[in-house]
């Protein structure tokens, strides 16, 4: 048992594709839980007082797993009673109740707790009407399935004529909680203007916010009622076999390292060239309806100054790694700022390098057109417990806030800052 971990913890803090997307993507890589024992006939999970078969195509992962041989798939057999892996802070129960719905082929019951795409589009709608003259939709585009994509602009006046910011929330579809903290940093924004409070005011008055809380509305419904673990969209290339791609590895920045080959994967770094993994970059750069939208959002509005990308796992504040001793300087000065806007759980800063090599990712194409361009990880746990989102998700929208805030900071004259005395 000891042995497995040592490998298990070795695999999770060993800078590979394998584990890119919070340290954990590892545990479908079948050489980490390769066994050597007959493969029973059957393993199962404990689902509430129940035990329910494993999905046949998660048999030689369950037979890894099953150190104990006993053919039932515990908790810490998935994942070791740890808080943390490498940086990414998690929450074993939350993480190990999802996984065992997938094994078994499940809808993660939660799900109910948490909004529809439908939903959450209807709340900004409510928002706006709400908050006349204050809240705008823009449709950018359709998702692989023909879903719409929208944008809300939070501000007055005119489009184009004030320092823009850009938020966008769920481009990975399993990390459930992230939407909800770009909802709530938008109902933030508005009740606080309506209550005059200044900090509020400056933004809403002389800034132009815009926030994508679903950008990944086709994976999200299908990780919500059918593979809780889902973390593509849902989109099919001819020529590849397997279902979607993984969306923040799939934009204009670095898409593939030097010396990585396309469609072979034994050289893959950063992102995979197979298909069937939860990290498939794509046949190439934009090749998907979502990241086509909003890259040419970004690259229509020259007014842009910020991007921020929104995650649910890890409690982590993210940037671009730079070759810029200064730059880095003042990503890191930023995500200061940001946990001085936390209560005491704070998250940890890091360039997206010190966590694992990425490419294509979002954050990096920011830096590349010149936006301040960072991320958040939210949360401990892909689909947090129903009992924590409220409280995720109200840290969360004060870091979406507190990054605002560094956007104004940066390109607002100092007698619109509301801190000015």
């Amino acid at each position: 048992m000891m042995e497995l971990f040592q490998v298990y913890f070795r695999v999770m803090n060993t800078v590979t594709h394998h584990h890119c997307g919070c340290g954990i993507e590892h545990r479908l890589h079948k050489s980490v839980f390769k066994s050597d024992k007959p493969m029973r006939d059957q393993y199962k999970v404990k689902l509430g007082d129940n035990y329910t078969p494993v999905m046949d195509e998660y048999k030689p992962l369950a037979a890894g797993m099953d150190s104990n041989d006993d053919g039932i798939i515990s908790s810490n057999e998935i994942l070791p009673p740890v808080d943390k892996i490498g940086h990414a802070q998690v929450d074993q129960p939350d993480f190990t109740f999802s996984f065992k719905h997938k094994l078994a082929g499940w809808s993660n019951p939660w799900a109910d707790k948490y909004p529809s795409t439908a939903q959450i589009h209807q709340e900004m709608d409510e928002l706006s009407e709400a908050n006349p003259g204050l809240v705008h939709r823009t449709q950018i585009g359709e998702s692989a399935q023909g879903r719409p994509l929208y944008a809300y602009r939070i501000g007055k006046g005119e489009e184009g004529e004030k320092p823009g910011v850009l938020v966008v929330g769920g481009q990975h579809a399993r990390e459930w909680a992230g939407n909800g903290a770009v909802s709530e940093s938008v109902e933030k924004l508005l009740e606080g203007y309506q209550k005059k409070d200044p900090e509020m005011m400056e933004k809403v008055d002389n800034l132009e916010m815009w926030f994508v809380p679903m950008a990944n509305p086709d994976g999200y419904e299908y990780s919500r009622n059918a593979d809780p673990d889902w973390r593509k969209n849902r989109s099919r290339h001819p020529g590849y076999e397997g279902v979607g791609t993984d969306l923040n590895r799939n934009y204009r920045a670095q898409f593939r390292f030097h010396g990585d080959v396309p469609k072979r994967e034994g050289d893959d770094a950063g992102a995979s060239d197979d298909p069937t993994r939860l990290t498939f970059r794509g046949p190439h750069a934009l090749s998907e309806n979502e990241s086509q939208a909003l890259t040419n959002f970004m690259d229509t509005r020259p007014n842009l100054k910020g991007v921020l990308d929104v995650h649910g796992f890890g409690r982590m504040i993210l940037f671009p790694g730079v070759k810029d001793e200064g730059r880095e300087a003042h990503y890191r000065k930023v995500a200061d700022k940001i946990n001085a806007a936390l209560d005491e759980t704070k998250y940890t800063p890091l360039a997206i390098p010190e966590l694992y090599p990425t490419t294509g990712d979002m954050s990096a194409y920011g830096e590349k057109i010149g936006l301040l361009s960072m991320g958040l990880e939210i949360g401990t746990s892909f689909q947090p417990h129903p009992d924590k989102i409220d409280d995720i998700t109200d840290r969360g929208s004060n870091a979406v806030i507190a990054f605002i805030d560094q956007v104004a900071d940066e390109n607002l004259p100092p007698e619109q800052l509301a801190n000015v005395v």
